[in-house]
């Protein structure tokens, strides 16, 4: 980069904010910046500050545009090195233009040729309707003046505020400053009702006629706006209070268990009574789930809507709305992906699971011999920290083809427990599960011992 290259953007991008653009660009007009001079690719001035003159020095280093300032800011890019880059930038526009007759006339030209690019409507594309609403009785109140060139001031019901409107001769791009936003803008869409009344205005004057009855359209655009604002937000209390009421009415249950060799799990909803408790408990049916979907438990959405999608039936368009929410086909990994968002909905709230718990950590499977009256029993167990679990056939099952999971429980009257496990070989897992119980003589304990210890160990 040489000081030749040097745009308005280049000096947008050194200062620090908006507002130090703004009020550098204002030390630029009230001509505070004095003795400037350009010295190969240096320039050095002093510009008038509220408390003395400030030494500014800009130059070129490495191809990057660098400045310093002797003024108490702290920061890099102040309003003293603005001004003095936009007096830089009128010094080398007015030097390239040998008559002040010619100037004018190109800036005329480059000005009509600017807004020429923008309509009515690209220019207003993407304004709030309410925002383009107000703007229009700004410009309709000619309450948008032009002071300078690229300067105007938008009167408003909180006083006058400065706007600034750079604009491409070349395309529709425009960036934007206005008083009341505190905050410069290189969007292409104007942010407050002042800039859109200046840019209608800059329109106005280059030919731009307002559509016949615009004022009427936006009233009612805004309007209908309003009216579907409140719609949306009356359609979300009244979801709200009808979760509220489905949540106060019913409770929903996952049961699991063991049925035969296999594990059934099934969802239950029971009518929360009014001194407290629940009713019987009822299958939950495919049709309550759809209709009520979006006012079931935050907390359950997951794993109903994974269980729905994974229900056992033979239909291609899947379950119909009379069947329930039974499973007991776990044969793939899918089916199994089941437990882990039930055991997610466990450890942040149990009351969903009466009569199965499911832990957090894997359980670790341990294998032992215990001498007893009736002789040597052969016993395997499922440990998870400090508790330990007996595996039998006729409490337990390894759920899935693959397993993974145990489902388990050391009486009728307990709760079950299923559990992740630490095994990887789930078939021998079974069938070792299926002699849990079995008695070994005295005669026959040292060989089992020596012949199959370290292979049950590798479990």
């Amino acid at each position: 980069m040489k000081l030749a290259d040097i745009t308005t953007r280049d000096i947008h991008d050194l200062a620090d904010s908006a507002a130090i653009i703004q009020r550098g660009i204002i030390y630029h007009r009230q001509g505070k910046v004095k003795s400037l001079a350009v010295k190969g690719e240096s320039i050095s001035a002093k510009v008038r500050g509220r408390n003395g003159t400030y030494d500014v020095e800009i130059y070129i280093d490495d191809s990057d545009l660098e400045a310093d300032c002797d003024c108490p800011y702290p920061g890099l890019g102040c309003k003293h090195i603005v001004a003095v880059l936009y007096s830089f930038l009128e010094i080398k526009k007015s030097s390239s233009t040998p008559k002040k007759n010619s100037l004018k006339k190109s800036d005329q030209l480059q000005k009509k040729t600017r807004w020429n690019n923008l309509t009515f409507e690209r220019y207003t594309e993407g304004v709030p309707t309410n925002i383009l609403l107000e703007a229009l009785e700004l410009f309709e109140n000619n309450e948008a003046l032009i002071t300078k060139q690229d300067t105007y001031k938008v009167q408003g019901k909180a006083g006058r505020y400065d706007v600034m409107i750079e604009c491409s001769p070349w395309s529709s791009s425009m960036s934007s400053y206005c008083q009341c936003l505190n905050s410069y803008s290189q969007s292409a869409q104007p942010r407050c009702k002042h800039v859109v009344a200046v840019g209608l205005t800059l329109l106005a004057s280059s030919g731009m006629k307002i559509p016949a009855g615009l004022k009427e359209q936006l009233q009612l655009k805004l309007q209908d706006e309003r009216m579907e604002i409140l719609l949306k937000n009356l359609n979300m209390e009244m979801q709200a209070q009808q979760q509220e009421q489905c949540q106060q009415k019913y409770g929903m249950f996952f049961k699991i268990q063991k049925e035969g060799g296999n594990l059934v799990l099934t969802v239950e909803k029971a009518v929360k009574l009014k001194h407290g408790g629940f009713g019987k408990p009822t299958l939950l049916p495919v049709w309550y789930y759809k209709h009520n979907f979006s006012n079931l438990p935050a907390e359950l959405a997951v794993p109903l809507k994974y269980m729905f999608e994974n229900l056992d039936t033979d239909s291609y368009y899947g379950p119909s709305a009379s069947e329930k929410f039974v499973k007991k086909d776990f044969s793939s990994l899918t089916d199994i992906k089941i437990f882990d968002c039930l055991r997610q909905v466990y450890q942040e709230n149990q009351e969903f699971f009466p009569d199965c718990s499911l832990p957090k950590d894997k359980a670790k499977i341990e294998i032992s011999i215990e001498k007893t009256e009736a002789g040597n029993v052969f016993q395997i167990f499922a440990r998870i920290k400090d508790t330990v679990l007996p595996l039998s056939n006729r409490d337990s099952v390894v759920v899935g083809k693959d397993g993974g999971w145990i489902y388990t429980r050391q009486s009728l009257s307990s709760r079950g427990c299923l559990c992740e496990v630490e095994a990887g070989k789930q078939d021998l897992l079974r069938k070792l599960i299926d002699s849990s119980g079995v008695i070994l003589s005295d005669e026959k304990l040292p060989g089992f011992i020596e012949k199959y210890y370290l292979f049950l160990s590798s479990l």
